[in-house]
């Protein structure tokens, strides 16, 4: 949570902030969601509710990228 509360202040900054990770729960923390599989593109969503899923994956709002 820690290093999480520090990438939120950089990005309130204008800092970019690129995250890889398999965890719902981190991705959870994002604005943007790019999901990848067998190394395309599978989704591209804007993350609708940020770190508050209790089911620990994101609640994703937008279309994907076919």
């Amino acid at each position: 949570e820690e290093i999480m509360a520090l990438f939120d202040e950089l990005h309130r900054q204008g800092q970019t902030i690129v995250l890889v990770t398999h965890e719902y729960d981190i991705a959870a923390h994002a604005h943007r969601i790019i999901t990848l599989r067998d190394g395309l593109i599978e989704k591209d969503v804007r993350n609708g509710r940020r770190a508050s899923s209790t089911s620990g994956e994101p609640e994703i709002h937008h279309g994907g990228v076919r």
